[in-house]
């Protein structure tokens, strides 16, 4: 059967109706979620594969993508070669310039010195460093590449935490490139502009940043209430959601690059339909 992931009492894991009629035959996503790896070293990113499963549904039934449409790799099925075969082979041939590219990417990061991220795939090991994982910076110039209206990423990477005896602060991100920045339609929406450790939440079963992330696509997020969720209403109600966490959880820095001009052509992008 098509429904893998459990039905739990949360809110945002009762699928929402899907909208008839809204589709975007020309759009493309890759969902992403490593939460267990090969390497016993490598901790573990609690909910990681659930996160990537309910986005993938979530994409499939408010957001307009078929589900055909939709590349899912978690855990065993996100090594590095099939990180390579998607982004590199399989989304290029299926890019088109009417649609939008979607990339949503939960799991391990690395960094290199100067504060580039890398997602560590199912059999990185930390020990690697940048070397061992997927960068961002070249997703992001093979994105640059493909024809689209609108290049989404958004990513809730954890950085292994600094050593005991590090008394610096984290390391501050270069989530997208200065000069990609100017020669595409890029959007980097990250949990954090520093490399430090992801939130989840044992109450909601998901982590922080998706579980928000969720919670404006199914309608939270429509602040003019016109049935529509735009980019911009997304934006907004992360960035305040997750600015105001409530203890035991902390509160979280949305990092988003360019900075979107919520009534924008980019902020008003409608994300998710979720009535008529």
């Amino acid at each position: 059967p098509e429904e893998s992931v459990d039905v739990l009492s949360v809110d945002v894991d009762q699928l929402p109706a899907k909208v008839t009629g809204f589709e975007r035959r020309t759009s493309y996503a890759v969902v992403v979620g490593i939460g267990n790896y090969r390497d016993p070293g490598v901790p573990g990113v609690k909910y990681a594969k659930r996160d990537a499963e309910v986005v993938a549904k979530y994409l499939s039934s408010v957001a307009g993508f078929p589900a055909e449409n939709i590349r899912l790799l978690t855990d065993e099925h996100a090594l590095a070669a099939d990180l390579n075969k998607t982004f590199e082979n399989w989304l290029p041939q299926k890019a088109h310039s009417s649609g939008i590219l979607f990339v949503y990417l939960v799991g391990n990061a690395v960094s290199t010195d100067a504060g580039a991220p890398a997602l560590l795939p199912y059999e990185g090991a930390a020990a690697n460093g940048a070397s061992g994982g997927y960068s961002i910076k070249h997703l992001e110039e093979v994105l640059n590449r493909l024809p689209s209206r609108l290049k989404l990423i958004f990513a809730d990477l954890s950085f292994p935490p600094p050593k005991p005896s590090a008394e610096e602060s984290p390391k501050r991100l270069v989530w997208l490139d200065a000069k990609l920045q100017t020669k595409g339609r890029i959007v980097v929406v990250a949990s954090s502009p520093v490399a430090s450790a992801s939130v989840s939440s044992e109450a909601t079963q998901h982590g922080l940043f998706t579980y928000q992330f969720l919670r404006a696509l199914r309608g939270h997020g429509d602040a003019n209430a016109d049935g529509w969720v735009d980019l911009g209403e997304v934006l907004n109600y992360m960035r305040s959601r997750l600015s105001a966490a409530a203890a035991p959880l902390p509160a979280m820095e949305l990092a988003v690059v360019p900075d979107v001009d919520l009534d924008g052509p980019v902020g008003s992008f409608p994300l998710a339909k979720i009535r008529q």
